[in-house]
């Protein structure tokens, strides 16, 4: 499986050679730079604890790594806080998916929202109100907290 962090700190070294080519170092850094400064203020309100999807597909490096990983209620706050949006496709057809997630409550911009956040480094909140907003969101910043694998 494709470790996305990973890929896109070794693919952006890759990436940054080009614009340096065609304007630079600044068009360089602006093109390619990941951002280490927060993106939304969150408040985690409630946590449940670590679940493992129980499934005939699990491979065993799978469960192990699941097995090992968790997160503290400050690296959930990080994960929504350095997170990135990505659209739907991206979140379920291109981002691995693992057998454990960690789902609670935050509040964001003085709402609710339920979230839920993959071992393999990928999130999405919900709106409680009932309208039905959701954000899918993934974390690749230095700042992140560790996915799973």
């Amino acid at each position: 499986m494709l470790n996305i962090r990973k890929f896109r700190e070794n693919f952006s070294s890759l990436v940054l050679v080009l614009p340096i080519l065609l304007g630079g170092a600044s068009a360089a850094k602006a093109c390619c730079e990941i951002s280490e400064e927060p993106r939304r203020i969150v408040h985690i309100l409630t946590i449940e604890p670590k679940k493992i999807i129980d499934s005939p597909w699990n491979d065993k490096i799978s469960i192990e790594v699941c097995q090992q990983w968790n997160l503290t209620k400050e690296e959930i706050e990080q994960f929504f806080t350095m997170s990135d949006e990505i659209d739907s496709y991206t979140y379920t057809e291109i981002y691995d998916t693992l057998p454990c997630y960690i789902d609670g409550t935050l509040k964001m911009e003085e709402l609710i929202w339920d979230f839920t956040i993959n071992g393999a480094d990928k999130g999405a909140m919900k709106r409680k109100d009932g309208i039905g907003e959701e954000i899918s969101l993934t974390c690749y910043a230095r700042k992140c907290p560790p996915a799973a694998w």
